[in-house]
């Protein structure tokens, strides 16, 4: 009676020997999908990793373009602002060669210094505006590098990854070797 009730000793007693040999090849090609499946979402990432670089990248190019733009635009300026300082030395010359027209002339100043005045705030915002497209460019640049560094960690990554999966696929070839060895 205590040999009928007693549990079995051998639970895979009852099993073939090939059964115990697939269960470890299924658990290696499931462990062989799961890095497949990291590795298909390592290189979405890094792509689209690329694809953030490459805007910034345009990004930084549009913010050069329009700096050098605005350099041109305040050099315009700069040459401007020179025509209205010259304008307003002849018309200081005007004003001691004729004491009697000094009405006149006074007015032609007071408006060679409005507009000197209006060319040197439009200079400032230039300048201003210049100097926000640098911080721009300087953090689209920062931002390319960070980008630059993010997608080699992406890599180094990848590559990691495909590493250990080319050694699963080696040791999985490898069990199915020794698994064909132990059926013949």
């Amino acid at each position: 009676m205590k040999a009928a009730d007693a549990p079995e000793t051998n639970p895979g007693a009852g099993r073939s020997p090939w059964i115990s040999a697939l269960v470890p090849l299924l658990v290696l090609a499931i462990l062989v999908i799961i890095l497949g499946v990291k590795v298909h979402d390592r290189n979405a990432t890094v792509a689209a990793t690329q694809q953030q670089l490459a805007q910034a990248k345009t990004d930084a190019t549009q913010a050069q373009g329009k700096l050098d733009a605005a350099t041109a635009q305040a050099a315009d300026l700069s040459a401007e602002l020179a025509k209205a300082k010259s304008a307003e030395a002849d018309l200081l010359a005007k004003l001691e060669l004729a004491q009697d027209a000094t009405h006149e002339v006074q007015a032609q100043l007071d408006t060679a210094k409005a507009q000197a005045a209006d060319l040197q705030a439009q200079f400032d915002k230039a300048k201003t505006g210049s100097a926000n497209l640098q911080s721009e460019l300087d953090q689209a640049n920062a931002h390319s590098a960070e980008l630059l560094t993010q997608s080699d960690q992406e890599r180094i990554i990848v590559m990691d990854l495909d590493s250990r999966l080319k050694k699963s696929e080696s040791n999985l070839a490898e069990l199915q070797a020794q698994l064909l060895k132990t059926h013949s």
